[in-house]
């Protein structure tokens, strides 16, 4: 598939590059804030946590705006009012019952499996693993039992589209190349559809999506399934990553998470601590923009539709005024160990009524990856260089130099 000007859809670095520097920006403007500095912008954005609250808790007038995943239809996700609760039920109670206590050990077990059976040495293979394992948790929610392979065949062409699309969303003249990578997009959710019926292993799940939709204006089964594999996915795989990153850093530090793992307790405050940190200082959705519906005034400015806003989860994380040296990555930090972190400032799963319905279970998930990436593998990373990709979740990029090798047990 190729864009308006013969630019191959999955070759071209153009999306990646502006992507990147655009969440680039975002930490550099908490740099200059906390410096004293004035950091100017052309859009609205809001990083302190008593504005980030009332956006978060009035929808109605700062509604979900995800123009660059429309392609992927109307979901959970970019829905608002009626319409959005309809599709909040279609998966919140298989999201509540997967997060129940009796199913910890399972989660743990489908990391551990994974982990084993693809021995990753690198993040590259750690993040593909990752993925398997978590799509293996998120049909088992829906009733299915599988390895995810249709899922995984499909989703990294899905990803060059949807960066190509998110892209292009701050590019409104080029409207020749939205139409290819729209076109790309809805190939390829045709050929995933196509597979998930075909495949034996995804009955339930298909069939949970496919049936759970009849009450709802334009409900299509395949878009819905998708974008909850995306909000569920990419962001677990993308704080994981980031945890393995920073565990290579210090020896030290992963001693004391593997002998807090080992010593039997079911209470893992400096697990919890230092996974808490990873999604202060990489929060995996370092942004979310919202549309102003009516006149309302933010921090002392007036705005009407349809103007825009963003809230830098970047920037609150890294408010100076919530947290001790914000720019610092802490592995014990006395915020988290004590709970006396600002609960507005710490938002990686966002806050108010439109939370991350599956938090729970990502919270489930995150614990039970860590735990089994630390007893069976030690991590080792060399230089301190961070480079990052961002496309629908802030992800590390394999430079080559974090290497995982087997444990002897």
């Amino acid at each position: 598939m190729t864009l308006a000007n013969s630019t191959d859809i999955r070759e071209s670095s153009e999306p990646r590059r502006f992507l990147n520097h655009l969440i680039q920006s975002l930490y550099i403007r908490s740099v200059q804030k906390n410096a004293g500095g004035t950091a100017h912008s052309w859009l609205m954005i809001v990083d302190d946590a008593d504005t980030v609250d009332h956006v978060s808790r009035n929808p109605g007038i700062f509604a979900k705006d995800y123009a660059q995943i429309s392609t992927l239809g109307t979901s959970r996700f970019n829905a608002n009012g009626p319409d959005w609760e309809k599709r909040r039920d279609i998966t919140q109670p298989n999201y509540n019952k997967a997060a129940h206590s009796s199913c910890v050990r399972g989660v743990y077990e489908a990391y551990e499996a994974c982990l084993l059976k693809r021995s990753p040495t690198g993040i590259a293979d750690l993040q593909s693993t990752l993925f398997e394992a978590s799509v293996g948790v998120f049909a088992r929610a829906f009733g299915s039992d599988t390895d995810g392979n249709v899922v995984i065949e499909h989703i990294e062409d899905l990803r060059h589209g949807l960066r190509w699309l998110q892209f292009l969303s701050w590019q409104p003249e080029r409207s020749d190349d939205r139409r290819a990578a729209t076109q790309h997009v809805k190939t390829v959710l045709a050929s995933l559809e196509d597979g998930l019926k075909s495949s034996g292993e995804y009955k339930d799940l298909w069939q949970h999506f496919s049936d759970s939709g009849s009450n709802i204006d334009g409900y299509n089964a395949i878009e819905e399934l998708v974008m909850n594999i995306f909000a569920g996915i990419e962001t677990t795989v993308a704080t994981l990553s980031w945890v393995v990153d920073r565990i290579g850093i210090n020896q030290a530090v992963q001693n004391r998470l593997r002998e807090e793992i080992e010593s039997g307790t079911s209470q893992l405050p400096y697990c919890e601590c230092f996974i808490n940190e990873t999604m202060r200082y990489f929060p995996p959705i370092p942004y979310i923009t919202r549309s102003i519906t009516q006149p309302v005034i933010v921090n002392g400015i007036s705005m009407s539709p349809p103007s825009q806003l963003m809230v830098s989860i970047v920037g609150l994380h890294r408010n100076k005024d919530y947290w001790h040296e914000p720019d610092e990555f802490d592995s014990a930090r006395k915020e988290f160990l004590d709970g006396t972190y600002n609960r507005g400032a710490f938002v990686p799963f966002f806050v108010g009524p439109r939370i991350c319905g599956g938090m729970r279970l990502a919270r489930i998930e995150l614990l039970q990856g860590l735990k089994a990436i630390v007893r069976n593998f030690n991590v080792t990373r060399t230089g301190h260089e961070v480079q990052y990709d961002y496309t629908l979740a802030l992800k590390p990029v394999d430079t080559g130099n974090v290497t995982l090798s087997r444990r002897s047990l």
